[in-house]
């Protein structure tokens, strides 16, 4: 046959399958895998066409699985030192910070491989120590009891388990191979209460998560910002605290994040022992329903030094966060404020642009006096605000030309 004719062709398919998996691993790196494989009979050194591939891949956790595929198809030619060799390299990858999904599966890639070989030196035990059936079918079955009676049983009757050496040690492999599960996290927590409070204190402290998170459901399922903030008041002790903030943050949506907001107002506007006032809640309301009044406050807040106020608005009322003006100006001032770098500087400087570009001249000189204000406060770096107004100033002077 044309055997170049064959090369440029799965050549021409490993440069675009390279490309999308560069984009989306999870969706097209198996095809990317297959392509390689396809290739493999067709050049003179395709261990290193194959790993001149992987190591073109961005993501950490993409260039795991895809030489752990490179180590599978070694071992399936027998050639197993070579294979071992490229375990390690896969499995030494640094994935913290990748999408928990695709670190999943390039570990379990390398799982799969490790069970095929008899040498395992250097490989991490994450890749090695096995995975106990009858733990996992413990653990389901404790997930998939209802809060209540039904898991005082089957957490007293797996008691002896739960508080073992050896499910400790399969939760901490499991932790790692399904990187990022909160499952598996909440079972550890909840282990860890076990042995610390025993068994009686760790099943209550359970059913009041449990009500905790219902009421945090039924807070944010309520039909208007009227029913909301009612519902807020009817129960202020039981959702004002970090338990509450912390299921919020956990939802991961922007219904959550925006009761954080508004919890956080209400604590910031008032003492926390007077937020049950009907003027505490109420101004916080204002700031969610009236985009203007919550822009105004986060104005007011940058100019106080109160910083992280001028943040809870904008996380209470989405619409000043998305605001062209409003929005970059709040962007710029907590990433100067947080700063640790020169990414950080061009961060700050392309939101005051946007903010400089997108305001008007009277918002643009609101601003520029709240951060003078700031400055005035900043015993230590008063430079750095002064810098962002100068920005705003120059943009006034443009849009007034």
């Amino acid at each position: 046959g044309d055997r170049q004719g064959a090369l440029d062709t799965i050549s021409e398919a490993v440069t675009i399958r390279r490309r999308l998996a560069d984009t989306n691993p999870a969706a097209f790196l198996p095809d990317l895998a297959t392509s390689l494989t396809v290739q493999w009979e067709l050049v003179d050194d395709p261990t290193s066409e194959w790993d001149e591939v992987v190591e073109s891949l961005a993501s950490a956790a993409a260039r795991c699985e895809l030489r752990g595929l490179l180590a599978a198809h070694l071992v399936s030619l027998e050639r197993v030192d070579e294979a071992h060799r490229q375990l390690v390299i896969a499995a030494g990858e640094p994935v913290d910070g990748e999408p928990g999904q695709l670190v999943t599966r390039a570990r379990q890639t390398c799982r799969a491989v490790a069970a095929t070989l008899s040498n395992t030196l250097g490989v991490p035990r994450w890749a090695t120590a096995p995975i106990d059936d009858a733990h996992v079918a413990a653990l389901i079955e404790w997930q998939s009891a209802p809060v209540g009676d039904p898991e005082d049983e089957v957490t007293r009757r797996h008691l002896d388990l739960f508080l073992s050496a050896e499910l400790a040690d399969t939760l901490t492999v499991m932790a790692e191979v399904i990187h990022g599960d909160s499952g598996v996290a909440q079972c550890q927590n909840f282990i860890e209460q076990l042995r610390t409070e025993g068994v009686d204190a760790a099943l209550a402290g359970r059913r009041r998560r449990f009500d905790l998170r219902t009421l945090v459901d039924e807070w944010i399922a309520t039909p208007s910002w009227e029913d909301d903030e009612n519902f807020l008041r009817a129960n202020l002790d039981a959702l004002v605290g970090q338990p509450a903030i912390d299921l919020l943050v956990a939802r991961g949506d922007q219904a959550g994040l925006q009761r954080v907001g508004i919890l956080m107002l209400v604590s910031t506007l008032g003492n926390v022992g007077d937020v049950g006032k009907v003027g505490d809640v109420g101004a916080v309301y204002e700031i969610v329903t009236q985009p203007g009044h919550a822009a105004a406050r986060a104005l007011a807040a940058i100019s106080a030094g109160e910083l992280a106020t001028a943040q809870f608005c904008a996380l209470a009322c989405p619409d000043v966060a998305q605001h062209p003006f409003f929005g970059g100006l709040i962007a710029a001032v907590l990433t100067t404020a947080n700063a640790t770098g020169n990414d950080d500087g061009d961060s700050a400087s392309a939101a005051i642009a946007q903010a400089a570009d997108a305001g008007d001249a009277a918002s643009r000189q609101a601003a520029v006096d709240a951060l003078g204000s700031l400055a005035e406060l900043d015993a230590e770096q008063p430079e750095r605000w002064l810098a962002l107004a100068a920005v705003l100033i120059g943009g006034t002077q443009e849009g007034d030309g």
